[in-house]
């Protein structure tokens, strides 16, 4: 039998009790949440231009979004911007960021990943615990002059795929 997806419905409580063994027993609670969609579109980075973000406002208003925007992981990360923002359904990267990140390289298949969550917590003598409800999408980025490779056959003629999955 296949399971609901989601499992709750958004603003549902979401609460796990531990019976305690190693550590004591202990409940916490979070919010469930509305699954992830980011706006239509492509994603693309230029150098000198904002890039807006957009998504399907969550009705829950304790739920936060965080982004993580990553043009390089695959040749050694040179540079990233991770933030964190309201669940408004908007974000806008300044183009003075863009900038600054794309002058530090590039390698391929640059990603964003935007992700909802929700998180609820207690405190017991070891720490805090948290119970965290998370939908996330990555998406793909595109940027001029940038054609990314697995394998030499997927790059223009000419090119050859490097070791950071570029075409050059």
């Amino acid at each position: 039998m296949p399971l609901a997806y989601p499992p709750f419905a958004e603003g549902d409580a979401v609460t796990v009790t531990a019976a305690g063994e190693y550590l004591p027993a202990f409940t916490l609670s979070s919010k469930g949440i509305a699954p992830l969609a980011l706006g239509p579109g492509e994603l693309a980075l230029k150098s000198g231009q904002a890039l807006a973000l957009t998504w399907t406002k969550g009705a829950v208003s304790a739920a936060s979004i965080h982004v993580k925007l990553d043009i390089s992981h695959h040749g050694g990360s040179k540079g990233q911007i991770e933030c964190d923002t309201s669940d408004s359904g908007t974000l806008t990267v300044s183009s003075a960021l863009v900038s600054k990140l794309l002058s530090l390289g590039v390698a391929g298949f640059p990603t964003v990943i935007v992700t909802r969550r929700a998180v609820g917590s207690t405190v017991i003598p070891a720490g805090r615990v948290e119970l965290e409800i998370s939908s996330s999408v990555e998406q793909a980025v595109t940027i001029d002059g940038l054609a990314s490779c697995t394998d030499t056959a997927d790059c223009p003629n000419g090119q050859t795929c490097q070791s950071d999955l570029t075409c050059k």
